[in-house]
């Protein structure tokens, strides 16, 4: 228990210390910007850098862990999509990523 809650601060903390973090390429689109993007090809350019990235969250989150936990098991491409719009028509000065960490610890709080 204890170090799930470590794990789960730890993700937290990940937009307050953004400045010790680097995110590269569409993550650091505004919200506003993924809400206005209409292109099929645009929106599936944002949706896989996304995908990349709440991957690599996940295989991050069990590198050390014995007891491994599956965030992404039980959802999809467009579950994810759906949540990263809802959170980004809510915030559209925040950044994509910041969009994704808050998609990722929902995940995280349905996988256990």
């Amino acid at each position: 228990m204890k170090r799930t809650l470590a794990v789960i601060c730890l993700l937290m903390a990940i937009n307050v210390n953004a400045a010790a973090t680097t995110i590269v390429g569409q993550g650091l689109i505004s919200c506003g910007k993924w809400n206005k993007e209409q292109s099929e090809v645009g929106r599936l350019t944002n949706m896989i850098w996304v995908i990349g990235y709440l991957s690599g969250m996940s295989v991050g989150l069990n590198f050390f862990r014995e007891e491994k936990i599956d965030v992404l098991k039980n959802t999809d491409f467009h579950a994810i999509e759906s949540a990263i719009d809802k959170f980004c028509l809510e915030n559209p000065l925040k950044q994509v990523s910041m969009a994704s960490d808050a998609v990722f610890l929902e995940l995280l709080k349905a996988a256990r």
